[in-house]
């Protein structure tokens, strides 16, 4: 005859006790949300730890109950329940730091694709552009466009990048040293043609770089624009050209201009390069579109006039009792001047 055994389990002994570990580490939190006062750093963040603490608590001690009372009776199902409550923040904890091992994982093979070409002298030159060795690139790149059969520069390696595409993403990474921005300029300079979808088929890689406020992001934006940029491109995502994008920096603009864009473009609204620039606050280069000709008196289907957009920003700014951005009151005298010039 078979002895009837009372109590827990092992397996539900040994899933009660990880409750309890986990409820202990779980009451220390609480505890420290409720009772550690200067928590935050103000009255609103302490607040707001401190409730928080309040909120946990009553599920904390459900979970108490339960895992005691499955400790108590050998319940399976309650030791299980009260266990999965209090471990639920180190079950997040860890299908985080997991997914953070994946993403990782996933970059670094990502990675590994880059310069994967399948000719041998295209791998050679990616080689030399990661390594920084602008000398040796241009050797090689002299060597090849003296040979009888030069490589095919059309040809993506495994992340789809071409060779210039491979240099102008080690050039533009925040990464990249000036080398990088070298063997960019030597890449388009010695055989290499330029392709604005290099780094990825239907995109402009000159767009990041017109856009990129770092001081290098102007030097690779000169580079493309030499080697053939569209100065007049539309801006990504949008239905304009890039000249009116509130992204491109002051530096960049200039260069646009040099290059041939169309300083009088207007965007769907109607709206001149200069209307647009004082639109987004943007005073240095609405200066700039004004010294380019752009007339303060053009106006849109609805009446609205660079002048009049100013206006609205500085009434904006007036009534919330803000100070202007950077640059307005250069424009605001340049602005006058051209007025009274128009007037003689």
């Amino acid at each position: 005859m078979l002895r009837r055994t009372y109590g827990p389990q092992p397996v539900t002994r040994a899933i009660a006790l990880l409750g309890w570990v986990c409820l202990v580490l779980d009451a220390a939190f609480v505890v420290a949300l409720i009772v550690i006062r200067d928590a935050g750093d103000d009255a609103a963040g302490r607040g707001v730890g401190r409730g928080w603490g309040l909120v946990l608590l009553p599920v904390l001690l459900i979970a108490a109950g339960l895992l005691y009372r499955g400790t108590k009776s050998g319940s399976q199902l309650g030791a299980i329940s009260g266990t999965l409550i209090v471990a639920l923040p180190f079950i997040f904890l860890a299908k985080g730091k997991l997914d953070q091992v994946r993403e990782n994982s996933a970059n670094r093979a990502q990675e590994a694709q880059h310069g994967q070409f399948g000719d041998a002298r295209l791998k050679a030159l990616a080689q030399a552009i990661d390594a920084g060795d602008t000398t040796g690139l241009q050797t090689l790149l002299a060597s090849y466009k003296a040979s009888v059969t030069a490589p095919d520069y059309t040809q993506r390696d495994a992340s789809g990048e071409t060779l210039l595409g491979f240099a102008v993403t080690r050039a533009m990474d925040y990464t990249g040293t000036d080398d990088k921005v070298s063997a960019l300029r030597i890449v388009l300079q010695n055989g290499v043609p330029y392709a604005a979808d290099a780094q990825e088929l239907g995109l402009d890689w000159s767009f990041a770089a017109l856009v990129d406020s770092r001081a290098k992001g102007a030097a690779i934006a000169a580079i493309a624009l030499d080697a053939g940029a569209d100065p007049n491109q539309q801006a990504r995502y949008d239905k304009y050209p890039v000249i009116l994008s509130y992204q491109v920096p002051l530096p960049q603009l200039q260069l646009l201009v040099q290059h041939g864009a169309d300083v009088q473009a207007r965007n769907e609204l109607g709206e001149s390069t200069l209307m647009n620039a004082i639109r987004f606050k943007r005073f240095p280069e609405a200066l700039f579109f004004l010294e380019q000709g752009v007339d303060p008196d053009y106006a849109t289907s609805d009446g609205r006039t660079a002048r009049t957009e100013l206006k609205r920003v500085e009434d904006e700014y007036a009534e919330a009792q803000l100070p202007m951005e950077p640059g307005h009151d250069a424009f605001v005298a340049a602005l006058a001047a051209h007025r009274t010039s128009a007037r003689h």
